[in-house]
């Protein structure tokens, strides 16, 4: 191989190497992930149980802050089903738009029920 081809072919490996730590290290770092619950955002981790939804911050005159919902609170299932990522909160909370959202969360060691009404698609209650 001539010395231009080696230095091509140490440039690609760097190239990959480096990719592949950004892909792990991108898995590892939480995200803030708005969700189609009103008034919340959800942090995204990675636990011993496996992932979770976690709240990240909450509109403080909002529906969902209204209801009892926390800061730091965790999501165990939305509508009576699994929430382990946004898409299932989404799929869970989308087959009925009009219908009351009903979480569990676990607070601490204790597990809570928080339910509230959607607000208005044009309103700013949310």
């Amino acid at each position: 191989m001539t010395r231009v081809a080696w230095i091509g072919l140490a440039l690609c490996g760097a190239a990959a190497a480096s990719g592949a730590a950004l892909f792990h290290a991108a898995r590892s770092i939480p995200m803030h992930i708005r969700a189609p619950v009103p008034g919340v955002t959800f942090l995204r981790t990675d636990t011993e149980e496996g992932p979770r939804l976690i709240v990240s911050s909450l509109r403080s005159n909002g529906v969902a802050a209204k209801a009892g919902l926390h800061v730091g609170d965790r999501l165990e299932a939305a509508d009576g089903q699994p929430a382990e990522s946004i898409e299932a909160l989404r799929k869970d909370l989308d087959h009925d738009p009009a219908a009351p959202i009903a979480l569990r969360i676990r607070r601490g060691t204790a597990l809570l029920d928080v339910d509230f009404n959607r607000p208005n698609r044009g309103g700013h209650s949310g």
